[in-house]
C-alpha cells in the first residue's frame, strides 16, 4: 500500500482498485498521501440533465474517505424515494476517486429531468 512501510508484512498489501487492474510502474492504486479526518462527497454539475443532448448529462461523483480502502456503494434514487439506478455496488475502491453516473436507470433508459438523491455507502474494508 505504502513504499515506506515493511513489504513483508502482509498488512501492508491489499487489492488494487485501479479499473484495469495493476498498476506496475506507476504509483499504487490505494496510496494516499495523507489519510482525512472526515468524508467528504462533492456532485458535479449541479444541477445535472441526462437527457441525452450531449450537455451535462452525466454526473461526477467526487469522494474521499476516512480510511485508506473501503467497500462501496453507490445508490440513486428519484423524487419519490424509488430506488432507479445502483452504478456501483461493493466495488473495492481506495481513500478518493470520481464515480460518474451516466444518468441511465437500471432498465438502461434515460432517467428524466428532475431531482434525484445520490446514496454513497462506504464500509472500511
Amino acid at each position: 500500500m505504502r513504499p515506506e512501510l515493511k513489504s513483508d508484512d502482509f498488512l501492508n498489501w491489499s487489492t488494487a482498485v485501479n479499473p484495469e487492474g495493476h498498476t506496475p510502474g506507476e504509483p499504487n492504486s490505494i496510496y494516499i498521501e495523507s489519510p482525512v479526518i472526515k468524508g467528504r462527497v462533492t456532485y458535479s454539475p449541479n444541477p445535472f440533465s441526462p437527457d441525452g443532448d450531449g450537455h451535462e448529462d452525466q454526473i461526477y461523483i467526487h469522494y474521499q474517505l476516512p480510511y485508506e480502502l473501503a467497500v462501496l456503494k453507490l445508490e440513486i434514487f428519484d423524487a419519490l424515494g424509488r430506488n432507479i439506478a445502483n452504478p456501483y455496488w461493493n466495488v473495492p475502491v481506495a481513500q478518493e476517486r470520481i464515480l460518474i453516473w451516466d444518468g441511465k436507470r437500471k432498465t438502461g433508459q434515460r432517467a428524466r429531468v428532475g431531482i434525484y438523491v445520490a446514496k454513497l455507502t462506504a464500509a472500511d474494508q
